[in-house]
């Protein structure tokens, strides 16, 4: 099974350095390591899994012995320093605040800490007049703080999946946790980069279906690791820590979770012409996207617990639906927009979906044949900022009948 993973290929270039090869440059280097760990364990390891601690604390100990593994980390680190605003640290009250944030004035960084305490926390009471230079200034230094550190972020993946894919071909007891975290990084980044198109034009769409397939094999994997060294040793890792529970398939496929978008199960009649498997395939998905749908509307899950759902989704479901949706068939394309319409609901909280739906529902919507566009239309809803929730303000109407899918 490990040698169906397909792995992207990085570029000619990848194999260089981020900066020179000079002393200095090995400095540097170092020194910007060590910020993106700082940048890891402070801040990104806390905004992506109710695992937390394992990202937070397991995982860079498992980096520092393995040389793709810490790429992969490192990547992943540069990326979250990327989607998210300079910030400022505020030593009058001890935290930090956006450069953009309005309780932000350029006087007050100036200060020394010596003068802050006498000030207290009401200097950073606002809202202040900004100067307008100033907001020019602060968005341009956002903007080309965002594009170095994404392109250092592509260096450092590119350097990962060279490692990777050579670990996969020696896998053995003592490696098989390195490969693990890092085919998840790896994952994680391939579905990051959906968003990437809307903040930079030039950057060419990613086919979210990679990420699908990616963070399919990290289930492969996870089997592997679990034949090495036996089930009770996977979890004393760590990797699985966190809620919600997601060993339970029962709980995580119940039909019943499915009803909020029925239609899209039996939608066409070309339904009935499927096999056993696949609509067994397409049942699980619904249940499960309704699922991740229901915490969302209810407030029943926190956003950290809906992002474990949804990162494990892949992995969870048959894999006959990744290779579904790599077949562009319809209503497994039309799933996965709902998917990424989920991760709207969410990005004002998760700065990793910011620009997800924005990029992906659209051209999943311009490539559905006519016939199943009308599916698409909360999807669409929910990105143009129309209605969270499915009821009668979104009325796809009743279900045609035509050929099969």
């Amino acid at each position: 099974m490990l040698e169906q993973l397909a792995l992207p290929s990085p570029p000619e270039e990848s194999s260089g350095r981020v900066t020179g090869s000079t002393e200095a440059d090995e400095a540097l280097d170092h020194r910007m390591e060590l910020g993106l760990m700082h940048e890891w364990t402070a801040y990104g390891s806390k905004t992506f899994s109710t695992a937390w601690e394992f990202w937070c604390y397991q995982a860079p100990l498992i980096a520092l012995d393995s040389r793709y593994a810490m790429n992969g980390l490192l990547g992943l680190a540069a990326l979250h320093s990327a989607k998210r605003d300079p910030s400022h640290w505020a030593t009058a009250d001890g935290r930090f605040l956006a450069i953009r944030d309005p309780l932000y004035a350029t006087q007050n960084h100036q200060r020394g800490l010596e003068e802050s305490w006498k000030i207290g926390p009401e200097i950073f009471i606002g809202p202040q007049k900004a100067d307008p230079t100033d907001d020019a200034d602060q968005a341009l230094l956002a903007a080309t703080r965002s594009r170095e550190m994404t392109t250092i972020s592509r260096h450092y993946f590119d350097r990962a999946i060279d490692g990777h894919r050579m670990a996969l071909a020696n896998l053995t007891v003592h490696n098989i946790e390195s490969i693990y975290m890092t085919s998840v990084l790896v994952a994680f980044n391939a579905l990051f980069l959906l968003s990437e198109t809307e903040r930079d034009s030039t950057v060419q769409a990613v086919d979210p279906t990679l990420w699908l397939q990616l963070a399919s094999g990290t289930a492969v994997v996870c089997e592997r690791w679990r034949e090495l060294v036996g089930e009770a040793w996977v979890a004393a890792s760590g990797a699985f820590y966190g809620k919600p529970d997601l060993s339970n398939n029962e709980e995580l496929f119940k039909p019943e979770h499915a009803k909020s978008f029925e239609r899209l199960l039996t939608y066409a009649g070309g339904y009935e012409l499927l096999n056993e498997e696949d609509k067994e395939t397409y049942s699980k998905a619904l249940s499960y996207i309704g699922l991740i749908y229901t915490g969302i509307q209810t407030k029943s899950d926190h956003p950290m617990a809906t992002c474990r759902r949804l990162f494990a989704m892949p992995s969870k479901l048959p894999l006959r639906f990744t290779t579904m949706a790599q077949q562009g068939q319809p209503r497994a394309r039309a799933m996965l927009a709902h998917v990424f319409a989920c991760m709207k609901l969410l990005d004002d909280k998760v700065l990793w979906f910011k620009g997800v739906a924005e990029c992906q529902i659209p051209r999943i919507q311009q490539d559905l044949p006519q016939e199943w566009k009308a599916m698409l239309e909360w999807p669409m809803a929910v990105v143009r900022g129309g209605p969270s929730a499915i009821g009668r303000d979104v009325d796809v109407g009743a279900n045609p009948s035509f050929g099969a899918q």
